[in-house]
């Protein structure tokens, strides 16, 4: 059977060329002299990658003294990642342990940096698909085990599987494990930079993430690229009802003049003498919880019971910047639960109550299906 014809046939890899570049040079004596070579400084590889009916060229450049391969696509470059995925599995088949990492690829997939563990050896591979060409006949996606393959084949395919979601675990799914499960537990505390950096620097990977693990990543990216706009708005709104509301009276309580201005404020907690913590209005906002849930929830973590509070505001000059207190536990908790009140009125406060309500549901969807690619 020709091997087009083979089940799962995708394409071969012919080493064309190999030059290798010495980096010190010894003079042998006696006459004629004749060069030792005493290292190796790098291998140009030149390598045709037949797919169907369609060649194109990949160019490889193997450092020693780095121990990295870079592979350039010259034509159709876009299956670099592919290359450099088989050229990994077929040397750990040959050989019993890993020759190949793929860093990442680049410049819209046409560029793969690669770590070689051992730059001598896996040239020495190289040398062998130079004599008799790699075919692949792996696809990278799940793979379909036919009945006309033999035992042999279908062992291969199960290893080369195997070989690739070990790659997706370490690469992707162990950092997404983490960040979603933050989502999960606390979303004020999350973000979606790790799968934006997955998307930009292992993109070879990230496609073959499950349509659906995908479409809920980039539902939550999407959510919580708006956050940042949405707290400065908030920041603003909180500012803004303060003066309105608290200005005047506080200004003269801190025993300022009108003229040294309504600065910024600061609500302040104190509790068992040294415990010390402020209370960020927006904090309290995004918490979703009542005040005395809030400072009950920082005891919690400091291993104290049930501390009676004591609260102070904290008002700032404008003008120099000099920090007096302007009201009592009373008043500032009644200052506070006014902000929250205001707050709920808002659109832009309600919007990021949604947005993090939105993150937890969407975190709570994908690390069932996560587990289920760990297994």
């Amino acid at each position: 059977m020709e091997r087009k014809d083979r089940p799962g046939y995708l394409f071969t890899i012919h080493v064309v060329s190999i030059a290798v570049q010495p980096d010190n040079l010894k003079e042998n004596q006696p006459k004629p002299w004749t060069l030792e070579v005493l290292g190796l400084k790098r291998a140009v590889i030149e390598m045709s990658v037949e797919k169907g009916d369609v060649t194109f060229g990949v160019a490889g450049i193997l450092e020693f003294r780095g121990d990295h391969l870079t592979l350039t696509g010259k034509d159709s470059g876009k299956m670099v990642g592919d290359v450099a995925v088989s050229l990994g599995i077929e040397y750990q088949k040959r050989y019993q342990k890993e020759g190949l990492r793929i860093l990442k690829t680049r410049e819209n997939d046409r560029i793969c940096d690669c770590t070689i563990w051992d730059p001598q050896h896996f040239l020495g591979f190289l040398h062998v698909i130079k004599t008799i060409p790699l075919d692949v006949f792996v696809d990278l996606a799940p793979i379909n085990y036919h009945t006309s393959a033999t035992p042999e084949e279908a062992q291969r395919d199960r290893e080369e599987a195997r070989l690739v979601h070990l790659q997706l675990i370490e690469r992707l799914y162990k950092p997404l494990l983490k960040v979603v499960t933050v989502w999960v537990e606390d979303p004020t505390k999350g973000d979606c930079s790790e799968w934006t950096r997955l998307k930009l620097e292992e993109r070879f990977w990230v496609k073959k993430v499950p349509p659906a693990i995908a479409e809920l990543l980039n539902q939550a990216e999407s959510v919580f690229r708006e956050m940042p706009r949405l707290r400065t708005l908030i920041e603003r709104l909180v500012s803004h009802i303060e003066a309105k509301l608290f200005a005047e009276s506080w200004l003269s309580q801190a025993g300022f003049s009108k003229g040294e201005g309504f600065g910024n404020v600061a609500f302040k907690a104190m509790a068992e003498g040294s415990l010390r913590a402020q209370i960020y209005p927006i904090w309290l906002w995004e918490s979703g919880k009542t005040l005395s849930e809030y400072l009950k929830g920082i005891a919690d973590s400091q291993v104290l019971s049930a501390p009676k509070w004591e609260m102070e505001t904290v008002v700032y000059s404008k003008r120099d910047g000099v920090g007096r207190t302007a009201a009592g536990t009373e008043e500032t908790v009644t200052a506070i639960e006014k902000i929250m009140q205001f707050l709920e009125t808002q659109e832009p406060a309600r919007r990021l109550r949604e947005g993090l309500a939105t993150v937890q549901e969407l975190g709570g969807k994908v690390l069932p299906l996560i587990d289920e690619e760990l297994e």
